[in-house]
């Protein structure tokens, strides 16, 4: 769920980025009755397929829209299989529909094994049917209730038969409730995945929505990356020492964009490496060689890249080197201190 602990505490879209792609989502969860019912999000790794899906989550259940999320994520057992999807959805349900609580608790007692069943009859006793005895009753408005799943992280589920499995799951729901429901499903384009979305019924209700240029990633990436300097240069607990000039220039700036290739993972980076250390050591901030950053290929199961960075080496000296602001190495920008000189 979107506002579970764990979830809730991980990142979202920084302010003012992404909107393009968000608005074009939320535009689309308002758009009853739907031309495609699910939406594939999909882009490599370190896009920010993620914090969209939080995000998002978070704009549609402000708007009454959001019926439920589930976030899979690989090396948590409660998130990286089938096992929990529709009980989790049939949950929230019960509270964004409150209606239909009466009918799920009565299939749980009728049948307490049902948690055991097949996806897809947990997705009929615990989703479709408590939905349409409520629409049947007349105790919903069809129009006007929570109708937006939000599934992020397919790929995430370890078993590639089981992604088939919900996307088969979801599809039977959308097609069998008496109401206009909506997916948004993210996930890396693995071929499993896109092979699903490409042909068959799924096609026919679906529409891909790929993060690419069209977003134009690159300034919402610049925009991160100068409100993070200029945060963490408001922030230090020697600003008041630090000289005026001592900002990484333009040239800096677009030289990360154009080195992340779209990919926000390496802004993070960034951010992480640079920003968040120990404030109570100055010499971690106002002190040290380098950065070494390294990237490389992720294996056949995660393709795409990775960047891992490390502070190799701390060094007492010159005061005016200001941590946040150097980033060399394998990156081979070019720095100088603060009055000029070369380091």
């Amino acid at each position: 769920m979107h506002n579970s602990a764990i979830v809730s505490s991980q990142a979202k879209c920084h302010p003012g980025t992404r909107e393009a792609v968000l608005d074009r989502l939320v535009k689309w969860a308002l758009s009853v009755p739907y031309e495609n019912s699910i939406i594939w999000l999909h882009g490599p790794a370190g896009t920010g397929k993620s914090a969209i899906q939080r995000t998002l989550a978070e704009k549609l259940q402000s708007m009454k829209l959001l019926l439920a999320s589930f976030f899979f994520f690989r090396t948590d057992q409660g998130r990286n299989s089938a096992e929990h999807f529709i009980t989790t959805i049939a949950h929230q349900l019960s509270l964004s529909i409150p209606a239909t609580k009466p009918y799920i608790e009565n299939a749980v007692q009728r049948d307490s094994h049902i948690i055991y069943k097949s996806l897809m009859e947990q997705a009929f006793r615990l989703i479709i049917e408590p939905l349409s005895m409520v629409v049947e009753e007349g105790d919903l408005e069809a129009y006007r209730c929570p109708r937006v799943i939000i599934v992020d992280g397919l790929d995430e589920c370890v078993d590639s038969s089981q992604q088939l499995t919900i996307l088969d799951a979801l599809h039977h729901i959308i097609k069998s409730v008496p109401i206009p429901f909506a997916v948004i499903v993210a996930s890396r384009p693995e071929p499993d995945i896109r092979g699903a979305f490409s042909y068959g019924d799924l096609e026919k209700v679906s529409s891909p929505v790929t993060l690419d240029d069209f977003f134009n990633p690159d300034a919402d990436i610049k925009k991160y990356l100068v409100d993070m300097f200029q945060f963490a240069r408001h922030n230090h607990h020697l600003k008041s020492t630090l000289p005026s000039t001592m900002r990484p220039s333009s040239e800096v700036i677009d030289k990360l964009v154009r080195k992340a290739s779209g990919q926000f993972i390496y802004a993070s980076t960034v951010e992480n490496s640079s920003v968040h250390l120990d404030t109570n050591q100055p010499s971690a901030w106002t002190s040290y060689s380098a950065f070494r950053l390294q990237k490389k290929q992720q294996t056949v199961q995660r393709a795409g890249q990775f960047i891992f960075c490390d502070i190799y080496e701390h060094r007492e000296g010159n005061p005016e080197i200001c941590l946040a602001y150097t980033w060399g190495y394998t990156s081979q920008l070019h720095f100088s201190n603060w009055d000029g000189s070369a380091y």
